[in-house]
């Protein structure tokens, strides 16, 4: 044990003592380009910091920097050269990305590059100023990405990347297995499909298309419609003009002041809808073992179908409403075109007016 102990000490000595004598070393490249000539622009860089905003003249820049740690200049020229950065114009196209060496060392090769310095102790910084109304196609396997100030029609595909955006504007399209999404201020329809990422979205003029496996959505200030479904990951919803349509299997759903019709599920998530403006629009919730709690607006008027199973139903509503069994109660209240139809298997529903 001791000797074990002793090679693991002095494997960390080893190690510690590689980095004496290293240093940062920056290699920049700095482009222009007219954007009269620049329709598109596809990056694809592999990992690295991005950030894209508004350019205050009618030039595309991109301001590339690559920060090797090496102990001589010379081993930092051979770690730049394999990630191999371009770009070039192809067409209305504009064309970022880098060509990075993957290969297997030998043992000899190996110890070389960790003392010399790994490629891996590199970062990449990529900053791009544009102007408004173009569109941009962005691949990374890790990458922090923020845009701001920037009307831009976007799509990303990332393995694991973190995004913020805001005051941004545009068609966006995002795909990714991980990396928290952070919107605020934004002006356009907006479709993400994740594995494990938190959603936050506020402030949006436009549609939101939305899906999480197993990670929360956050949503707040919608002026257009929402489409969200989650699988283990909570909904909450806040403050939306447009219609709602949610839906999880073992997360809880909660939304308040919602101002059109509105559709909710789940499998055995909790569902607490407060303060439906809806007067005449169709309200649906259900859920097989969730609890369900339900504010309606009182000068709410339609027909309403409440029903449960095994669960109690409890309601506040006074109309020609029919008890139709222990727990199902069914009928119309005052004079308009509203629906309200709330089912569950086993859980309780609770339906008040406020």
């Amino acid at each position: 044990m001791f000797k074990m102990i002793l090679q693991m000490t002095c494997l960390v000595l080893v190690l510690s003592g590689l980095a004496i004598g290293k240093r940062d070393y920056n290699f920049d490249k700095n482009d222009l380009y007219s954007s009269s000539q620049v329709r598109q622009i596809n990056i694809e860089i592999p990992y690295g910091n991005m950030e894209i905003k508004k350019s205050s003249s009618d030039k595309i820049e991109v301001h590339f920097r690559h920060i090797v740690f090496a102990n001589s200049q010379e081993n930092a020229d051979d770690i730049n050269r394999e990630l191999n950065y371009k770009i070039e114009q192809v067409g209305d196209r504009l064309v970022i990305g880098m060509d990075r060496e993957h290969n297997n060392p030998s043992r000899k090769e190996f110890w070389k590059k960790l003392l010399d310095g790994d490629r891996k102790n590199s970062q990449i910084l990529l900053k791009i100023l544009l102007p408004d109304n173009k569109s941009a196609k962005i691949n990374s396997a890790s990458c922090e990405i923020k845009i701001s100030d920037l009307h831009l029609d976007l799509e990303i595909n990332s393995a694991s990347s973190a995004i913020a955006m805001e005051n941004t504007g545009g068609e966006i399209s995002c795909e990714l297995a991980s990396g928290d999404v952070i919107i605020g201020g934004h002006d356009g329809n907006i479709e993400i499909e994740t594995a494990s990422s938190d959603l936050h979205l506020n402030d949006i003029k436009g549609n939101l298309k939305l899906s999480a496996a197993s990670g929360n959505i956050e949503i707040d200030n919608v002026g257009g419609n929402i489409d969200a479904e989650a699988s283990s990951g909570d909904i909450r919803a806040y403050t939306v003009s447009g219609s709602v349509d949610l839906s999880t299997i073992s997360g809880s759903i909660f939304a308040d002041d919602l101002s059109g019709s509105s559709r909710t599920k789940t499998v055995s998530g909790d569902i607490t809808m407060k303060s439906l403006q809806a007067v005449d629009g169709r309200i649906s919730a259900s859920s097989v073992s969730g609890q369900i709690h339900l504010e309606i607006n009182s000068k709410f008027a339609g027909e309403i179908d409440i029903s449960s199973v095994s669960g109690r139903v409890s309601h506040s509503f006074e109309g020609d409403l029919r008890m139709e069994s222990r727990n199902r109660i069914s009928g119309n209240i005052g004079i308009g075109n509203g629906s309200l139809n709330i089912s569950s298997t086993s859980g309780d529903i609770v339906i008040e007016k406020y």
